[in-house]
């Protein structure tokens, strides 16, 4: 055999890694971790621009005095600043700042600090100091907590604040020159926007400059310190960009409620982010203006813009209040298109308080929805009027002594129309926050057979848009079948009424809900309609019929105590047999409980079906408060004896003997007690059981006695099944190649009486028994023979005893397998020659012999010699068997003994004639045959002999 192998090949493909490594740039800045005060101190007062972690909470007992750059990282520590005047607290003074432009303070927490509020413009306060002079300085305060009186004095200062702020300050949160909200206009997920939270409540006095102890948010210099044309750059500025966020509360309302302010002189609040100012006294104030050409302006008043897509909301709750939402000198208030906007003045003074003095004042809102309250209302409920779409309302150069007869003269509206009505010191609010809720059911037609009603809420503009918002925390209430019912809207606007007794509210009422939402508004109500889904109520009541008496089982209102529905007049309920007649007239015929099922409909086709037990009864008897029903029964006395009490009660119950049940009546209730051993008692006591007996077992259920006769019979008998040589008790051979017999020793349990066949039958086809095997006569189901102890009985019934049922076989002797032999291609030889078989020969005899008393002797033969197929002329030469012991033995026309059975022998012998290198078949060729095929017909014989 020739193998081709292929050579094997391997692609290696290398690859070079470049690693490089940079060094970090020099830079003159140092980093310092500080674990202590003095660590503090030492790093932060140093001349070079550092950046300073704390490593530590620490306890700052001292005023640290910064003079370079400075970024100090509070690393997510607390600096415990030491409380009390200003000189011995703790904190950080900004000085000699014409050296240094950059302070920065950020993630951490703060306590404590000096406790003075804003005085006079160079009065130092604040956790963060700033000189008076630190015009080129800007701080910044990035992720900062602080809880105290005051966090930043540096009315000289540009102050920005960035990230996470929360200032819980008393007195002030901050004093500076410019105050700067962070917000990234292009990334709303910079974390550098800004979500500050100001918040202040001390109750102390302060002034038009906005300084002394009461509470101010957010301030800068008064009247005309630090006025843009002195100092030659834009002051006094709040600005929050698009993506900041900023709210402000401030609680005093003790004192001076004009000038509890959220921000207090300001030039300019441009809001492209989110404002919310709310303050007991007025939100926002400003004396920037006072002047001429101070406040750095091109109109040269105080302004505040309010840009397109911003939050703008200003509040002034306290309704003592007298001086509005805005306390100013000549301001010009512009609101543009915002996303919302709302204006809130509680008090009993004026919308905005504008004083006379130069330019007086100006308010436009351009390109919005417009709703404003009546002054009663203080802002709550449903708004006095609503518009929508309004391109512009503007009033010119007003201020707090203009008439409502001026005020008018001086607004213009469009459209036009609402001029005549905006006279805004009769209100409370002012916003774009028009669109009222409106209750939305999830199903406006309601089955009264369910237990809820629910649905969502939404807001609509009076156009009826539907707006992105839902009544969150709304109270709904709702009137269905003359009561009332609430329930609150989740965070999400869904409601819903649960648990809702609608079965006893009728069919075609009306459900009406309204809402009133956090803010007191409401919108319509809605209507849900109750579509009676309800079926009748009917009560069942128990009927005793006697047997074979139809009297109490005709009409169908007997089986009812009573029934009636919430919509359909029980005059007009339908009631009617479900129960066929065919059904009732069988269940007369035997005494038992049974159950009729009666259906009650109402007019809007909702029907009930009950159950009214029926007792059956013979005439005789009288039924009160029990009932049994059972029947007679026959069961194998050993099964009976061999029962515990238990055991029998079981057998009583049970379907397939006594059937047994028990009843208790109550009223018209029954209640099965057959398993309640002390509600049904049956007494077993005091026999003596024998063999086909008849017995009157007592049952007795509360007062009722019953009787049930049991007979006791055999009922089964053990069968045992045998395949044997006919004429022995031998078993037959089910595996003759090992000799193995059948297995004749089991038994099998089956009635008395039953078909023998059928049994034998139902056997096999559960495949417990098998009836002919190989090398035995076949025998049928019927060829069996009934033995009862040990005598035959002619019977096709299983017998009343133990008994045996034998099925006779006759042994066979025969070939399993003959084979044909082929010695294939032999070569003509001028020689004598010897050949074995052809390897494609069949080569095997296989012999069964089931016989007990005879063997075997194999025999082969070649009754018409071996020929030529074409010339008929005569094989010269001999078939031969070689036995095992070497011994020739010639087949030829009459034959010759190969093998004879051993006693070693199975009944299933396979022979191998092809043997090995000295036995089996060969063919003798002698010289002289002609070349061509050769055939010869080979008889296989077999005779019998003993063994």
């Amino acid at each position: 055999m020739r193998i081709n192998a292929k050579r094997g090949f391997i692609l290696c493909a290398f690859f070079s890694l470049l690693i490089i490594i940079g060094l970090p740039t020099s830079t003159k800045a140092a980093n310092y971790t500080a674990y202590n005060e003095t660590q503090l101190k030492q790093y932060l007062e140093l001349p070079s621009s550092d950046t300073v972690t704390l490593g530590s909470t620490i306890i700052l007992n001292s005023r640290i005095t910064i003079k370079a750059n400075k970024v100090l990282d509070l690393n997510n520590q607390i600096l415990l600043a030491k409380t009390g005047a200003f000189a011995s607290s703790g904190g950080f003074n900004l000085t000699n700042t014409q050296n240094f432009t950059d302070f920065t303070i950020k993630n951490g927490s703060i306590q404590g600090g000096p406790t003075n509020g804003l005085g006079a413009d160079s009065s130092n306060a604040g956790v963060i100091f700033a000189e008076d002079k630190a015009y080129n300085l800007k701080v910044t305060a990035e992720n900062i907590r602080h809880d105290g009186d005051g966090f930043f004095k540096g009315h000289s200062t540009d102050l920005i604040f960035k990230g996470k702020m929360y200032l819980q300050n008393t007195k002030f949160n901050a004093r500076a020159l410019n105050i700067t909200m962070f917000g990234n206009p292009f990334n709303e997920n910079d974390p550098g926007n800004v979500d500050f939270y100001g918040y202040v409540d001390f109750e102390g006095t302060t002034d038009p400059w906005a300084i002394g102890q009461g509470g101010v948010n957010l301030s800068f210099d008064g009247y005309d310190h630090n006025n843009a044309t002195a100092i030659g750059k834009t002051t006094k500025n709040l600005e929050v960009p698009k993506n900041a966020k900023v709210k402000l509360v401030n609680k005093q309302k003790k004192y001076n409620l004009e000038y509890s302010n959220n921000v207090g002189n300001f030039a300019q609040i441009n809001v492209d982010g989110e404002f919310i100012a709310e303050a007991e006294g007025t939100p926002l104030r400003t004396t920037a203006a006072r002047y001429n050409n101070q406040v750095g302006t091109p109109s040269d008043q105080s302004e505040v813009n309010v840009k397109p897509g911003s939050i703008f909301k200003i509040s002034s709750f306290d309704v003592n209040s007298t001086y509005g939402t805005i306390y100013t000198y000549s301001v010009d208030i512009n609101v543009n298109n915002p996303k919302i906007f709302d204006i809130r003045a509680f008090g009993n003074g004026r919308f905005f308080h504008g004083w006379p003095e130069r330019n007086k004042n100006n308010f436009r809102i351009y390109n919005s929805d417009v709703g404003v309250w009546a002054k009663k209302e203080k802002g709550i409920g449903n708004p006095l009027y609503l518009w929508q779409n309004v391109k512009l309302i503007e009033i010119l150069k007003f201020d707090n002594g203009d008439s409502q007869a001026s005020l008018l003269k001086k607004t213009t509206t469009n459209p036009a129309e609402i001029a005549p009505k905006f006279y805004i010191n009769d209100f409370s609010r002012i916003s774009n926050d028009v669109a009222l809720p409106q209750i939305v059911p999830d199903k406006k037609v309601v089955g009264n057979n369910e237990t809820s009603i629910s649905g969502r809420t939404e807001y609509v503009l009076p156009d009826g848009t539907v707006v992105d918002k839902v009544a969150a925390g709304a109270k709904m209430t709702m009137i269905v079948g003359g009561k009332d019912y609430t329930t609150t809207a989740d965070q999400n606007g869904k409601w819903s009424f649960n648990n809702l007794p609608l079965s006893t509210v009728s069919g075609g009422s009306t459900a009406t809900i309204t809402l009133v939402d956090a803010d007191k508004r409401y919108g319509n109500p809605a209507y849900v309609v109750l579509e009676d889904k309800t079926p009748p109520k009917a009560e069942p009541k128990l009927i005793k019929a006697k047997l074979n008496d139809m009297n109490n089982l005709n009409d169908p209102k007997l089986s009812l105590v009573d029934y009636s529905d919430e919509t359909t007049a029980k005059s007009l309920l339908k009631v009617e047999y479900v129960t066929t007649l065919e059904e009732r007239q069988k269940m007369l015929k035997e005494v038992g409980k049974y159950d009729v099922k009666i259906k009650v409909t109402d007019a809007a086709g909702n029907f009930t079906i009950v159950d009214a037990p029926v007792i059956v009864h013979n005439p005789t008897e009288v039924i009160t408060n029990g009932f049994a029903s059972a029947k007679d029964f026959e069961i194998d006395y050993d099964k009976w004896v061999s029962a515990t009490d238990a055991q029998k009660r079981s057998i009583m119950l049970s379907e397939e003997y006594g059937n047994l049940k028990g009843y208790e009546i109550q009223g018209n209730t029954v209640t099965d007690v057959s398993n309640i051993l002390a509600k049904m008692t049956i007494d077993f006591s005091g026999r003596t059981w024998e063999p086909k007996k008849t017995y009157p077992i007592q049952v007795k259920v509360m007062s009722y006695t019953k009787t049930v006769n049991v007979t006791l019979i055999p009922a089964a008998v053990k069968m045992n099944v045998k395949q044997i040589y006919s004429g022995t008790d031998k078993p037959i051979y089910q595996d003759l190649s090992a000799n193995q017999p059948v297995d004749n020793g089991k038994e099998y349990e089956v009635k008395i009486g039953d078909s023998l066949e059928e049994v034998v039958n139902n056997l096999i086809a559960t495949g417990k028994i098998k009836l002919n095997y190989a090398g035995y006569n076949q025998v049928s189901v019927k060829d069996f023979v009934v033995k009862v102890n040990n005598n035959v009985v002619a019977t096709t019934k299983v017998p009343d005893q133990a008994f045996q049922l034998i099925y006779q076989y006759q042994g066979q002797m025969k070939f399993d397998k003959a084979p044909d032999l082929n010695f294939g291609k032999i070569e003509v030889s001028k020689d004598d020659q010897i050949s074995k078989l052809a390897t494609t020969s069949q080569d095997q005899v296989s012999i069964i012999n089931t016989f007990l008393d005879y063997g075997w002797t194999l025999k082969a033969s070649l009754p018409k010699g071996i020929t030529n197929k074409q010339s008929g002329e005569e094989f010269l030469g001999e078939l031969l068997y070689i036995d095992s012991a070497g011994v020739r033995h010639s087949i030829n026309k009459s034959g010759a003994e190969l093998i004879s059975q051993k006693s070693t022998d199975k009944s299933l012998s396979t022979i191998d004639i092809r043997g090995n290198q000295t036995s089996g078949m060969r063919l003798e060729q002698h010289i002289g045959n002609t070349r061509n095929d050769y055939s010869g017909e080979l008889v296989w014989t077999l005779e019998d002999g003993p063994k």
